[in-house]
């Protein structure tokens, strides 16, 4: 019976010894020995980084403590020594005290971003004041702002939130600290005059009129950058006031080449009025010069040369102020008919000019232009007007409006085929065509609508892969884009208005950071709506933090804000065993052990003469497997040596772990 246990004992070694492809040899006299001293032995923690905190994975039992170890094992990132507990929180995106926080209280508060652009400057600007500017306004439970009025009846609302001048161009970014959280909006502050009944508080709205409303969820020390895309001003209705003085004058009127000598400018008496100012520009959006002051309602400009158009404004004044210029007319003075050879003239005289007809009641003597077309989104700063041209034309008056049925405006002459229109900002414009010669002119062509580019939304539904690749990471984004909606003018049926895209992106931006509040860094720009960062780390189980990524649309009219972020990571391995250890000291041999790890499929053990040296793979190990005896050593020299975990997918970590040292001695 007892020579069939030690049989039966004799074959379970031997498995074993097969499973991990090592042949016995020596044992030390060292291991009795630590056994035998068992009970008076101590567990140190290796200290890698010097910072006096130890590594719970990495042990070391002995009686005395060890070069490079300590007793305690508090540290929890061993190979930083900036990082242990109680150790300053920085501002660096690490847990520095080891306190599962990172870098609470540390950082600065960021810099929150709020961006937009003011779709309706157009029709906003002749509200302006020269101290008109925007301010972030918290927006409170009840949904009522609370305002005062200034010495001129005009609403002021309080607030210490950052404040900046209007843009000329509509395209606005405003900056803060320290936002707490809550709802905000923004809001137009010291516009002109407002009707003290007048309820609307000038609130940024959206495209539904609706306030446009952002909402900060984060705390002081969070970045906050919010596109709200395209936003409108709102127009206060302007009326009388005796504190500010009267109403700006409706029914400006400047005569169409109905004198040869003069443009008669004409207007409606204003209540409360003393006296009118009269403005004069050469274009709708050139500078306004006063050239008259009268107490009449009609004033007659001369000595302007023939066939120009001159803008006309007026103001109304009294002693408590005046009004803003808002409304304007266009007028020209007629130039005189040549004198006919009178061996052309008719008999009965049929055929001689009326010198008092105004060009639209000249004869129609031209066709009518024909294939209008304004460009839709094609340039960032212009819309080109185009149509075919007309046979016997000298030249082409174009018109303007902003709907279909409102008042055509000439805002230019061409002597060819195309016109570009300058002075416009966003939104949809109606063009009209007219040729001309110097007997007549055509009619009004069809209607045609345009609208200029603008720069582009920012991207939605950023994504990074998390894992999904050994060595870099899939960004991708929307790349829809992101139409703007027009309602359905019943006045002109033929007009296709709706739906239109108006920011047409060219490429996008994509940016990288180390963590959210981090510098953000531009690493590439990409055609398609995806982008492969491989400017990256190899895949590490523990050393490599997620990265985070926004991106930037781009097109001719600029680039837009950031888009939101995410946060995207190479393909992680498996840890590297924890726990190696090399023998020191037995006969022939050095063996090496480590403990295994869930998932491996084997163990690579390499090995160097020095920390730095050259490591060179003396074996494999299948899991779960994990020791190895190494009889290829030169006893005594001294061997570092690690172990490496590779996956199911044949991926390891691309950095070595800890390493342990052994040596051998001679029999």
């Amino acid at each position: 019976m007892a020579n069939q246990m030690r049989i039966n004992l004799i074959l379970l070694l031997g498995v074993f010894f097969l499973c991990c492809m090592v042949s016995g040899c020596n044992d030390s006299s060292s291991d009795s020995d630590k056994t035998k001293s068992a009970d008076i032995e101590k567990t140190w923690y290796r200290d890698a980084d010097g910072d006096g905190y130890g590594d719970p994975s990495t042990t070391l039992s002995q009686q005395s403590q060890p070069a490079g170890y300590v007793a305690n094992s508090d540290d929890c990132a061993d190979h930083d020594a900036d990082i242990f507990p109680g150790a300053p929180e920085l501002c660096d995106g690490k847990d520095n005290n080891c306190d599962g926080r990172v870098d609470e209280n540390a950082c600065a508060p960021e810099t929150q971003t709020i961006s937009g652009f003011i779709a309706n400057m157009s029709a906003a600007r002749p509200y302006f004041s020269e101290t008109s500017y925007l301010q972030l306004i918290l927006y409170p439970n009840d949904e009522q702002l609370a305002f005062t009025t200034d010495n001129q009846g005009r609403r002021v609302y309080t607030s210490d939130l950052a404040s900046i001048s209007i843009p000329a161009d509509g395209d606005f970014v405003l900056e803060a600290t320290g936002l707490a959280s809550g709802n905000y909006v923004i809001v137009a502050q010291l516009l002109t005059t407002y009707d003290p009944e007048f309820t609307e508080a000038p609130v940024l709205s959206d495209n539904k009129n609706q306030p446009a409303i952002f909402s900060v969820t984060a705390g002081d020390d969070e970045t906050l950058d919010i596109d709200l895309g395209n936003v409108f001003l709102p127009v206060p209705a302007v009326v009388a006031d005796e504190e500010t003085g009267p109403a700006t004058p409706a029914g400006v009127s400047a005569s169409d080449g109905d004198f040869e000598d003069k443009i008669r400018v004409t207007w409606n008496a204003s209540d409360g009025a003393t006296t009118y100012e009269v403005y004069r520009a050469d274009s709708f959006s050139g500078q306004k010069a006063r050239i008259k002051t009268t107490t009449a309602t009609v004033y007659e400009d001369r000595a302007l040369p023939c066939g120009v158009d001159y803008y006309y404004w007026v103001k109304a004044v009294n002693d408590a102020g005046s009004s803003d210029l808002f409304y304007s007319d266009l007028g020209f003075i007629r130039c005189p008919a040549p004198k006919e050879d009178p061996r052309d003239a008719s008999a009965d005289g049929d055929d001689a000019d009326d010198s008092n007809e105004k060009p639209e009641d000249r004869p129609v003597t031209l066709n009518t232009p024909a294939g209008v077309k304004a460009s839709d989104g094609t340039y960032a700063n212009k819309i080109r007007v185009s149509w075919h041209a007309v046979s016997g034309a000298a030249a082409y008056d174009i018109y303007r409006s902003g709907s279909c049925c409102g008042d055509k405006i000439k805002i230019g002459t061409s002597s060819t085929p195309t016109y570009d229109d300058v002075d416009v900002n966003y939104g949809t414009y109606f063009y009209w065509v007219k040729a001309n010669d110097t007997t007549g002119t055509s009619e009004f062509s069809l209607p045609e609508v345009g609208y200029i580019m603008l720069r582009p939304f920012a991207p939605t539904g950023v994504k990074a892969s998390d894992g999904t690749y050994y060595n870099k990471v899939l960004v991708s984004w929307n790349a829809a884009l992101k139409p703007q909606p027009y309602a359905f003018d019943p006045c002109c049926p033929c007009c296709s208005v709706d739906s239109q895209k108006i920011c047409i992106t060219s490429s996008w931006e994509i940016y990288r950071a180390r963590w959210k509040g981090d510098t953000k860094k531009l690493i590439g720009t990409s055609t398609t709506n995806q982008f492969f960062d491989t400017d990256l780390d190899c895949s590490n189980c523990c050393c490599v933090e997620s990265y985070v990524y926004w991106v930037k649309a781009v097109n001719v009219a600029g680039t837009s804000n950031f888009s939101n972020c995410d946060e995207g990571s190479v393909y992680r391995t498996l840890c590297d065993p924890t726990g190696v250890k090399a023998s020191d000291g037995r006969a022939n041999c050095v063996w090496i052990s480590w403990n295994t790890v869930a998932g491996a499929k084997r163990y690579d053990i390499y090995r160097s003469t020095s920390e730095s040296g050259t490591k060179t793979k003396i074996c494999s190990i299948d899991h779960p497997c994990n020791k190895f005896r190494d009889t290829t050593t030169t006893c005594p020299t001294e061997y570092y040596y690690w172990v490496k975990t590779i996956d199911g997918k044949g991926y390891t970590d691309c950095r070595f772990g800890k390493y342990d040292t052994g040596y051998c001695t001679s029999e």
